[in-house]
């Protein structure tokens, strides 16, 4: 079944299968296949692995446009405040207490569906979120939103940047964390959550790629 994927996959590519004649399911399966493993395999790196070769931006930004956001439901206003939202807001407020003394400056990369960023907003914190879709782009009374991280001018310093499975989505790291050190304020903190790199499960370690993932980080990573 694998060869039979592979063979199609490549038949696509050498432009020997029309688009015409695919339905819009396979089409984006195929679009995902190209982007995340055609020619592509998993390498070892000291607490971490990642996609090689990696993805270009625009090979990305394809595949977020035809396939990752298909999904979102753009009509009305969605709180989208969820169980893990809760739970890290939680884990915030114990392990960070000087942050809530008194409304602070926060970046939520990654934002998706708003979660946590509402939170914060209902404190009175001051949010800026990052997130490339459409998703939550209607509520300008909350927060600022960028589509993109590079976008937010560098006077901009933040208390805490936050992130809920999105670190494992960039395709620089080096030059994702140029751009953090600078946004970050002297003292201030920094809150990821990934898929753990070491679980089978996830991809990485068993030299698999889980896309989207591009990165597969292990505890060790964050020592």
């Amino acid at each position: 079944m694998f060869l039979i994927k592979k063979l199609i996959l490549k038949l696509y590519l050498i432009g020997l299968i029309p688009k015409i004649l695919l339905s819009q399911k396979l089409k984006l399966r195929l679009i995902t296949g190209k982007i995340f493993y055609y020619k592509r395999s998993i390498k070892k790196l000291k607490n971490y692995y990642q996609i090689h070769p990696m993805p270009s931006t625009d090979e990305l930004n394809e595949y977020y446009q035809n396939n990752y956001w298909e999904w979102i439901n753009k009509d009305g206003k969605n709180e989208g405040v969820m169980n893990r939202d809760k739970e890290h807001f939680s884990i915030l407020k114990e392990k960070l207490p000087s942050i809530f003394s008194k409304p602070q400056n926060i970046l939520n990369f990654g934002a998706g569906h708003g979660g946590i960023s509402h939170l914060f907003w209902k404190e009175k914190f001051s949010v800026v979120n990052v997130e490339p879709s459409k998703i939550n782009s209607k509520y300008e009374e909350r927060w600022e939103q960028y589509s993109d991280i590079k976008e937010i001018s560098l006077d901009n310093k933040f208390d805490l940047i936050y992130g809920s499975h999105s670190l494992e989505h960039v395709n620089n790291l080096e030059k994702f964390y140029l751009i953090i050190e600078k946004l970050l304020k002297p003292k201030g903190y920094i809150f990821w959550e990934v898929p753990n790199g070491n679980n089978p499960e996830n991809g990485g370690c068993n030299g698999r790629i889980q896309a989207p993932h591009t990165y597969y980080f292990t505890k060790n990573y964050f020592n």
